[in-house]
């Protein structure tokens, strides 16, 4: 259900084309097993992306972790915990863009997007983490407002995504229209 609400809220927030979805199993060095998934998707126009635009890809990003806490009643830790994870990547977009893209409650420059400067600067400033949070927040209550409103989707989303292990683009939409998904995009 994780890679399924990725994919889902794509469809009905993100700018591009769903290119394929796929999961597959494995097991740690622990013996526990987990799940690896991956939304490939491919950007339809080049451009600079609004505040709404950001906040989208923060809604995508934070979409697999409230997938898991409407399915399963929790979120677990795969969403987080490396770099380049769900969370990282969601924490490095609302830190950019409160610190530096001047999208954020300031027009201040405060580093260059991404620079070890700002993440050190969201270590140690607890107002910025604050600000940081709460952009975040949004973000997953919105993800989990929007699949809760296509719950079905998700279901037949991940039921197939279960079943077939990968799914092109094609069929993600296909899977996705043959519910009552709202598709209409979200601003």
């Amino acid at each position: 259900m994780h890679e399924a609400g990725h994919a889902l809220l794509h469809l009905l927030v993100g700018e591009g084309d769903i290119v394929k979805l796929s999961i597959q199993s494995e097991i740690s060095p622990e013996r526990r097993l987990y799940a690896l998934g991956a939304l490939e998707t491919r950007q339809t126009r080049p451009r600079f992306l609004t505040r709404q635009e950001h906040e989208n890809h923060l809604v995508i990003d934070l979409a697999g972790l409230a997938a898991e806490q409407i399915v399963l009643g929790d979120f677990g830790d795969g969403g987080g915990g490396v770099h380049g994870s769900d969370l990282h990547q969601a924490t490095l977009r609302a830190l950019d863009l409160e610190t530096s893209l001047g999208l954020g409650n300031s027009l201040v420059y405060l580093g260059a997007k991404g620079s070890a400067h700002l993440r050190a600067q969201l270590a140690n400033d607890k107002d910025l983490r604050r600000q940081v949070n709460r952009c975040l927040r949004a973000a997953f209550d919105q993800a989990r407002e929007l699949l809760s409103e296509n719950r079905d989707a998700l279901d037949a989303l991940t039921d197939a995504l279960l079943t077939h292990q990968a799914l092109s683009g094609r069929a993600v939409l296909e899977t996705v229209g043959g519910t009552n998904a709202k598709m209409k995009k979200a601003s």
